[in-house]
C-alpha cells in the first residue's frame, strides 16, 4: 500500500528575501545562509533560482532596485 505524503512548505517572507539579497551581495553561500536563517538549503536555492533568472552563484546579480521591492512585496 502506498501512502501519500502531502508536502508543506512556508512562503518567505519580505524581511527573509531582503536578507537572502544582503547575504548574497556579502558573498554567503547557500549553505551560510541557510544556516544563518535556520532554514533549509533547497529554500534558499529555490528562492534564487526564482529571482536570479537561474544564475547562481555567491555573486548572483539578484534583483535590485524599485521592481525587485515590489516582487518582494
Amino acid at each position: 500500500m502506498q501512502v501519500k505524503v502531502a508536502i508543506t512548505y512556508q512562503l518567505l517572507s519580505q524581511t527573509e528575501r531582503y536578507q537572502i539579497y544582503i547575504l548574497i551581495q556579502d558573498g554567503r553561500t547557500q549553505t551560510q545562509i541557510a544556516k544563518l536563517m535556520d532554514g533549509h538549503k533547497p529554500t534558499i536555492s529555490r528562492e534564487l533560482l526564482r529571482n536570479t533568472g537561474g544564475r547562481l552563484s555567491s555573486q548572483a546579480s539578484y534583483p535590485v532596485g524599485r521592481r525587485a521591492l515590489l516582487r518582494l512585496s
